[in-house]
């Protein structure tokens, strides 16, 4: 007789299939709902993840110093606070004041800048009608014509009255300022022979005058309201509620007092947990998390470094380059630089302001715009090449592809929230991956790893 074989449902691959089709069952009508509910209150959820992301980051601090020292945890976290709050009250005296009258000079300068373009580009196109049709390019040197030298009338040399010193010193400044303009002109010259080459001249100044309009016609906090709503971190109930300084605030208070509570009572929290883990898992289980503890403390610390050079880094070089704003700019770029790639949006903004107040002030070259790029160049491969591997080093284990990808999945689904969060969220499922996961996939396909023998 031949053995009668398995049933169906009592064969692994089927169990498994089955309960992975059960499982993105339910995963599909509870994730958006769950997706929502944390979306919805984003506002809310920051300041909290905030407080417990400092709690985590300080905690070696404040264990040391209950081991170390033998002080209580929560005299620890009062130091760790009262510390913080020194240090930020010396960074409000020396840094605050001078951002702040950059700001404000920032949105007073802007008021002026689509009149002053509008009024640029009108001037270009009024000197680009005047000149004749058949006026040849200033690129090509073959079209120049040959220089002739102009008989000197030295009579009139020799007739002419002798000058005084200041009258001397009137006319060299005067041939200084004639030779600059000569300079801007001919680089501006050049400038529209490229632009109505590309373009036709009719189609240049067409497209420059409706940009210039459209800027004109811009409503400044509209954009303002854009800027915030793209953070998005301020709408919602609470931010239909309060303004942003209201909600600022409030969200100050709330991450002091969590971080409090958080730092004080972080060992028993963790300790709490412990007993629901199965006991022949345990070992296992406590590995895993120790794992993922060693790569997203690596992960944040190396970001709050980083964060700190970038604008040390960003703000010295564009001092020198000349970039109005400069230090509101390259603090703002250390910010964003938590988020991987996310500096880029403060290199923007510094070419286009520095674009738009060369050209609205009549003196643009282009070396306003190299020399920016060349400091934000510099400041991005220090970063890569020197800080990123002292302070951080391989911590997440990410790909850049990875990285780019998992900022975009979470922003797009839970706005800034999910960009600050999706990196560590994307090392601890690798690690979870690599450790638990596909040991279990290949055991059950039959190619089960080797004991003492890590799965890459």
């Amino acid at each position: 007789m031949t053995e009668r074989s398995t049933p169906l449902w009592l064969q692994r691959w089927f169990q498994l299939l089955l309960g992975s089709l059960v499982l993105l069952t339910v995963a599909s009508l509870v994730v958006p709902w769950l997706l929502g509910v944390v979306y919805a209150l984003r506002s809310v959820l920051l300041p909290l993840v905030i407080a417990i992301g400092l709690a985590y980051i300080f905690n070696p601090v404040v264990t040391w110093s209950h081991q170390k020292l033998k002080l209580p945890r929560w005299i620890g976290t009062a130091g760790v606070m009262l510390s913080g709050l020194v240090v930020t009250m010396i960074l409000a005296m020396v840094v605050l004041p001078p951002l702040v009258g950059q700001g404000v000079e920032l949105i007073n300068k802007a008021k002026s800048y689509p009149e002053q373009i509008r009024q640029f580009v009108q001037e270009q196109a009024d000197r680009h009608n005047a000149e004749p049709a058949t006026q040849p390019s200033t690129l090509d040197p073959t079209t120049l014509p040959e220089a002739t030298a102009a008989p000197q009338d030295t009579t009139a040399v020799t007739d002419a009255p002798a000058l005084s010193d200041s009258d001397n010193i009137t006319a060299k400044d005067e041939a200084d300022a004639n030779a600059e303009a000569q300079v801007d002109s001919g680089f501006m010259s050049d400038l529209r022979v490229v632009i109505d080459e590309a373009l036709g001249p009719e189609r240049a100044t067409e497209l420059l005058a409706k940009t210039a309009d459209l800027l004109n016609e811009m409503d400044w906090k509209q954009v303002g309201a854009f800027i915030l709503a793209s953070l998005d971190v301020g709408s919602g109930v609470v931010g239909s509620a309060i303004n942003i300084t209201s909600y600022l605030a409030l969200s100050a208070i709330i991450i002091g007092f969590c971080f409090f509570f958080f730092s004080w009572k972080l060992d028993k929290l963790t300790a709490w947990f412990v007993p629901f883990i199965p006991v022949q898992h345990k070992t296992e289980v406590l590995g895993v998390i120790v794992m993922m503890d060693k790569s997203v403390a690596a992960f944040i610390r190396g970001r709050l470094i980083q964060a700190g050079v970038m604008s040390v880094v960003l703000s010295i070089g564009w001092w020198i380059a000349g970039v109005p704003s400069w230090l509101l700019l390259g603090v703002l770029s250390g910010a964003l630089n938590l988020v991987p790639f996310a500096a880029v949006v403060g290199f923007l903004a510094a070419i286009v302001l520095v674009l738009v107040d060369s050209v609205a002030g009549g003196g643009f070259t282009i070396w306003v715009l190299i020399w920016p790029t060349f400091v934000y160049i510099l400041a991005q491969g220090f970063d890569g090449w020197v800080v990123e591997p002292i302070v951080q080093g391989k911590a997440t284990d990410l790909d850049p592809v990875s990285v780019l990808l998992a900022v975009m999945i979470g922003g797009a689904l839970a706005g800034l929230l999910g960009m600050l969060i999706a990196i560590p969220a994307a090392a601890c499922i690798k690690i979870l991956s690599r450790q638990v996961v596909l040991p279990r996939l290949r055991a059950l396909a039959g190619s089960e790893t080797p004991p003492g023998v890590n799965p890459q």
